[in-house]
């Protein structure tokens, strides 16, 4: 079969495996995926130069960038074109990755970056996942639109790669500046958007009629909320990381300015 073709029916086969089964299948494959990341890693200076804890987030880092790339389209597909069924595979691939990436920060909880807040973030993802698949379609559709904010994620990755030999260039904080920018578009603004769009009458009539209805308004508010506030953490940190670095060089010139009148003085 052509490969159009094929690819929706693989993944329409993915979907209705067992959801442990569909998890499990898509944690050996991102984690299979580090092999070809960790072959190709040495091409770059910037990998050769650092000690093997940071070698170990680098490669794990490509992966990430992968599994955002891949599941952001995927999630914004199933939703907003309404693929209903692709909702299933994406929650349980985006599960996989989650899976595998608990793992691999639990065995470099010492190396990693920002373990607690990364655990917590995985945690609470898997959480919400396993709670909605297999539930009413709104709720499935509304888990699968939030894996459409990692697409902040590869701009996220682009400025810690950028840290390690662009650091003090104006790269770096194009990196930080875009970070923060793609940020604040898929994490503060498209999520109340999400909320409306899944919320529209048509979508929540099914499930006003069931009587779980109470408690499935109660989790979906309450995990909106809180992976909202979080992300409210995350940005503020991020700008008044920005804020540091460009008040630091508008200290930098002041003090050269400086400098300069005081040796025209002498």
């Amino acid at each position: 079969a052509p490969a159009p073709a094929l690819l929706p029916s693989l993944l329409r086969d993915y979907s209705s495996l067992p959801v442990l089964h569909g998890v499990a299948l898509s944690a050996t494959v991102w984690c299979l995926l580090l092999l070809p990341a960790l072959a190709l890693s040495p091409i770059s200076r910037s990998y050769r130069a650092l000690p093997a804890p940071a070698r170990t987030e680098w490669i794990s880092r490509i992966v990430s960038n992968l599994h955002a790339v891949l599941l952001t389209a995927s999630a914004f597909v199933a939703v907003f074109l309404h693929h209903d069924w692709l909702c299933r595979a994406v929650l349980m691939a985006g599960a996989g990755y989650f899976v595998y990436d608990t793992a691999l920060v639990l065995i470099n909880l010492r190396t990693i970056s920002m373990p607690a807040q990364t655990l917590f973030h995985h945690f609470f993802l898997l959480a919400v996942t396993f709670f909605v698949l297999d539930r009413p379609l709104i709720l499935r559709v509304w888990a699968t639109g939030a894996f459409v904010s990692e697409g902040s994620t590869p701009f996220v990755n682009l400025r810690w790669f950028a840290s390690f030999r662009y650091h003090d260039s104006p790269l770096y904080i194009a990196a930080g500046v875009a970070m923060t920018l793609s940020f604040f578009v898929f994490r503060i603004l498209y999520f109340p958007y999400l909320s409306y769009y899944v919320l529209q009458a048509d979508r929540l009539a099914a499930v006003l009629e069931r009587p779980q209805a109470l408690r499935y308004g109660f989790v979906g508010g309450a995990a909106t909320m809180l992976l909202y506030v979080l992300n409210c953490y995350w940005f503020y940190l991020m700008c008044r990381g920005i804020a540091k670095i460009l008040g630091g060089k508008k200290r930098g010139a002041k003090q050269g300015k400086g400098a300069g009148a005081e040796k025209a003085g002498k």
